[in-house]
């Protein structure tokens, strides 16, 4: 009986103990793990806190950049303002420039309405002038003669191969005459002057030769 009661104290004592060793192990594992979770809470608190210092130097940073840019733009503003009173001197020397120009054009205009006008009413009495004369060249009838037989020797004797009587009666001074009808009406176009001359000098070629030939079949 004795030797049963100490086993079992023997028995009690060291369940005891194993209590005890299995408590401190317990505590030693969860003070354990409390520190690491201290020490894990703290290093994160470490990196969250630089993390925020970087992102905040960041931001100032980036606030200063854009408040000297802010300044360097006011500055540019305040030094390129523009001038009022230069723009307005322009606006109204730009004015003066085209309402010259405009009346230049309207100047313009009037002359040529005013010159055709001119040339309208030059064109309407020209028109109402009474025509030339007749051209006496264009008037002669010409005269189918026979033809000459080359077997008669005689029929060379007299040539029948002159040309027709001239409309020219007399010769007068054609400059005079142009003269005279150009100071009894008006003054006509300068190609007017011009046909008529070329007209009167052949005219009085065509009568100078003709009186020479005259002159050449009585002699």
């Amino acid at each position: 009986m004795k030797h049963e009661r100490r086993r079992k104290l023997r028995i009690e004592q060291v369940r005891e103990q194993e209590r005890y060793i299995a408590l401190q192990i317990r505590t030693e594992v969860r003070q354990r793990r409390e520190r690491e979770l201290q020490n894990l809470e703290q290093e994160l608190k470490e990196e969250w806190e630089r993390q925020q210092r970087e992102k905040q130097e960041t931001l100032q940073k980036l606030y200063q950049d854009n408040l000297r840019v802010l300044g360097e733009g006011h500055r540019s503003a305040n030094e390129n303002k523009p001038d009022c009173e230069a723009i307005a001197q322009e606006n109204e020397e730009n004015k003066v420039r085209a309402d010259e120009q405009y009346r230049e054009h309207n100047r313009f205009i009037e002359a040529r309405k005013k010159a055709i006008q001119v040339e309208k009413e030059r064109a309407a009495k020209v028109a109402n002038l009474p025509s030339l004369p007749p051209n006496p060249i264009e008037n002669i009838e010409s005269r189918k003669l026979p033809g000459v037989k080359k077997s008669d020797v005689d029929a060379f004797s007299v040539t029948h191969y002159h040309m027709p009587e001239t409309a020219v009666d007399r010769e007068v001074d054609t400059a005079q005459v142009i003269y005279s009808f150009k100071l009894k009406n008006m003054q006509l176009p300068s190609v007017i002057f011009n046909v008529t001359g070329v007209f009167c000098s052949l005219s009085q070629r065509h009568g100078r030769w003709q009186r020479r030939r005259r002159g050449a079949c009585r002699s």
